[in-house]
């Protein structure tokens, strides 16, 4: 899979504002959770988002700290630029979202990141989550000091730190906690639902995909079971494999039989033939020996007693004519 800073410019996400405001809504209306009436002041604006793709290629190494900004900074650190979490703006300052040039300053009533979205490491803004992921509030491991499902930790020095929501953007084959695990799928970034039996859901999947005919599925299944189809090619290619080998055998004794029978006509001429010049020859001879015998007899009487005996031979070949 492709990291995020070999890719493109032109492939990375352009996240539509007014969808993720609109996604914004849905998630409060749907979970009743986040923040009332304040989820537009929290939404990065285009700058922000701007500021957080272009550090794609601005990264050394494999570092997923971003560039100080206009909030988060040596001098200004808030609980927003931790991951996770993000901030508000002044209730009496107005953000243009589609402003792709000045970053708005946002640090106050710092919170967790919305269910939906995530919210960086290095902003204090949160951006709507892609689709075919499941962006929940983290849950503190004790054991490990993790936030899961995801993989950042909590700041040191501040005991009433929490964990917040998702914190990067990534695509599956880098960081796949963040997408819908496979056997299941997620109609939206807040909700997981089990594939049911008949379907089968991949990784990152929104929605369950039925299973071919004569393939059954589990629920929970990721992918198709195609050993049925596999035997059917199997059986299929045998019975082909088996018409051929037959029919060529057929194939092969029709044209012996056709040789043969060439053969035999051939021979059977060549017999035809040499019994035709051993008659000739027969009846030649005989001729020259009635000549021989009839020496001094008229001529029209050897011509006949010649005619006589040729015929004689030829239709008896076997007489003798002494």
């Amino acid at each position: 899979m492709m990291s995020l800073r070999m890719m493109p410019r032109s492939l990375l996400p352009r996240p539509n504002i007014t969808r993720g405001l609109k996604n914004a809504k849905l998630v409060n209306l749907e979970k009743e959770v986040c923040y009332r009436g304040d989820i537009t002041r929290r939404l990065c604006s285009a700058a922000e988002l701007k500021f957080y793709f272009n550090s794609f290629f601005e990264r050394s190494g494999s570092t997923n700290y971003l560039k100080p900004n206009k909030n988060c900074n040596l001098t200004s650190w808030v609980e927003g630029c931790e991951p996770g979490w993000a901030c508000s703006v002044g209730s009496n300052q107005k953000v243009n979202l589609n402003d792709s040039k000045v970053i708005p300053a946002r640090t106050l009533n710092c919170q967790a990141c919305c269910e939906g979205f995530f919210c960086p490491h290095g902003i204090t803004c949160m951006i709507p989550c892609p689709l075919g992921s499941y962006c929940p509030l983290a849950t503190l491991n004790k054991t490990t000091g993790v936030c899961q499902p995801y993989l950042y930790q909590l700041p040191l020095g501040n005991p009433n730190h929490t964990c917040g929501g998702a914190n990067i953007w990534a695509v599956v084959g880098s960081s796949s906690e963040l997408f819908c695990s496979a056997g299941s799928y997620c109609p939206s970034t807040t909700s997981r639902q089990t594939c049911t039996s008949g379907h089968y859901c991949r990784m990152g999947s929104t929605s369950e995909r039925s299973c071919s005919k004569l393939i059954s599925c589990n629920p929970n299944t990721a992918n198709q079971n195609i050993q049925a189809y596999g035997i059917m090619l199997l059986a299929a290619l045998s019975t082909l494999l088996l018409i051929l080998y037959n029919c060529s055998d057929q194939v092969l004794t029709a044209r012996e039989r056709r040789l043969a029978k060439s053969r035999e006509a051939a021979a059977r001429s060549a017999r035809e033939t040499t019994k035709a010049r051993q008659r000739w020859r027969s009846a030649k001879d005989a001729a020259k020996k009635i000549r021989v015998q009839s020496a001094g007899t008229p001529h029209f009487l050897l011509a006949d007693s010649y005619c006589l005996s040729c015929m004689l031979h030829i239709l008896w070949p076997s007489s003798s004519l002494d």
